[in-house]
């Protein structure tokens, strides 16, 4: 199962809009294309960032004589940090364009992380979801260790 975190922001006109999934994990696509990637989400310190750093690697490498099997191997750690860290990038640009996170859901694509976050969630007009933690009643907490019986050593549910 893959998890997504959930962005909502209430200024957004089109409801399609206002609700933003975000993959959990490594963007293939941002590592095999970043700098298409960076665009296409409009990254532009990202851009920015990717294109200084490969203009001094490539003239660090020109200047030093390094051989081509370097350079590929220091542009695809380039790509591969890219693609790890691109899917924060996105959250950090959402969260300064007014989203903030209301959910974390999981599924095995997005369409199903989809369905079940809008499922579980009534809608009210003007107002983010309501989450499923308003609905259901509390849980009693014990404040005293001794009501929450013998300790268990392990991974087992009773002490026998």
């Amino acid at each position: 199962m893959k998890l997504f975190t959930v962005h909502y922001n209430p200024a957004r006109s089109d409801p399609d809009d206002q609700y933003v999934f975000v993959k959990e994990g490594f963007n293939w696509p941002a590592f095999f294309v970043p700098i298409v990637w960076l665009i296409y989400q409009r990254q532009i310190l990202g851009i920015i960032a990717y294109l200084v750093a490969m203009s001094v690697l490539l003239g660090v490498f020109e200047l030093l004589s390094i051989t081509d099997e370097v350079s590929l191997v220091c542009s695809l750690g380039i790509s591969f940090l890219i693609g790890a860290e691109a899917n924060d990038w996105r959250r950090a640009s959402l969260a300064r364009s007014g989203y903030r996170v209301v959910e974390v859901v999981s599924g095995q694509t997005m369409v199903e992380a989809e369905t079940r976050f809008f499922a579980t969630h009534e809608m009210h007009e003007g107002s983010p979801t309501a989450h499923p933690a308003d609905h259901r009643p509390q849980a009693r907490r014990s404040r005293n260790l001794s009501d929450l019986g013998p300790p268990v050593l392990g991974l087992f549910p009773k002490p026998e």
